[in-house]
């Protein structure tokens, strides 16, 4: 099986859960959910990692994470083992503290990536522990709440929803909140995917008020930069030339303001979704 296959490829995002050893609530003291959040702001000094989502619930965990020079088994084997390490010695814990090793899902699809950043933010409402995504203080929701990227980077989920950053949370505030059919995940997934979509207009739920302008095509928003031909060319096949790379972000902006999804626009860029997140990544950090 190739590292692409397993998701062990530069740029890759992953759905990570981690369950505590017979469905113990090792996280069930404020102080070890204090610690773990903690590990997460260290390691991503070390790793590089992108951060995008977590939930921290009293016997599991859930993140959204994109790697870059490590691959994700490397950083979940380092934080899950100073927090094994910390809860045996603050608990005092004998045997394993996690059960098994760690899961993980490739996320390849802007759709699924915004819904699971709704699905791991939504945890406590489904394990009736609150009925508002605000009351729960153990995720990542503040942030983008606030619209503020620490080592959490609400940033480029945010540029999905709207290139204006108060729209863009109002739109994230309205996913979080409304109700879906969250009798199976897959039923929510579709619920979401037909009735608040970003990216098929004619299916926006009435309930949601976007405002959706008919869009122009890819080629249209290129052409409105009045480039060379030759400029046009190297944008369309890939080029890496540095002195294109502001052009390719602002048409990046312009193509997400618009609707339009990483992987359609990588492909009219000849890149991979990759190389568009490095993109934005890069611009959030400057």
């Amino acid at each position: 099986m190739s590292n692409r296959e397993r998701g062990y490829f530069e740029g890759a995002i992953h759905h990570v859960w981690q369950k505590g050893n017979n469905n113990e609530y090792i996280f069930k003291d404020p102080k070890v959910k204090q610690f773990f959040i903690k590990q997460l702001k260290e390691y991503k000094k070390k790793f590089n990692y992108n951060l995008f989502a977590y939930v921290i619930m009293d016997n599991h965990y859930h993140l959204l994470i994109q790697t870059f020079n490590n691959n994700i088994g490397e950083v979940m084997f380092h934080i899950n083992n100073v927090t094994s390490k910390f809860i045996r010695d603050y608990l005092g814990y004998t045997g394993h503290i996690f059960k098994g090793r760690y899961n993980s899902k490739l996320v390849e699809t802007d759709e699924y990536f915004l819904w699971l950043i709704r699905y791991i933010h939504r945890n406590p409402i489904r394990a009736g522990i609150c009925s508002n995504v605000s009351s729960y203080k153990w995720s990542s929701h503040f942030f983008y709440v606030k619209g503020y990227s620490n080592f959490v980077n609400v940033t480029f989920p945010l540029s999905l929803l709207n290139s204006n950053k108060s729209k863009s949370i109002e739109l994230y505030l309205n996913l979080m909140n409304i109700n879906g059919n969250e009798k199976t995940l897959d039923d929510d997934f579709k619920f979401i995917s037909k009735n608040f979509s970003f990216f098929k207009p004619e299916n926006v739920h009435e309930d949601i008020k976007f405002e959706i302008p008919r869009r122009p095509s890819l080629q249209e928003i290129l052409d409105s930069f009045k480039l060379p031909d030759e400029d046009i060319i190297l944008l369309k096949s890939g080029s890496r030339r540095r002195n294109l790379t502001p052009i390719k972000l602002e048409l990046i902006k312009k193509a997400i303001n618009e609707k339009y999804t990483l992987t359609e626009i990588a492909s009219f860029l000849n890149v991979s979704q990759t190389a568009i997140s490095n993109i934005l990544y890069r611009s959030s950090n400057k």
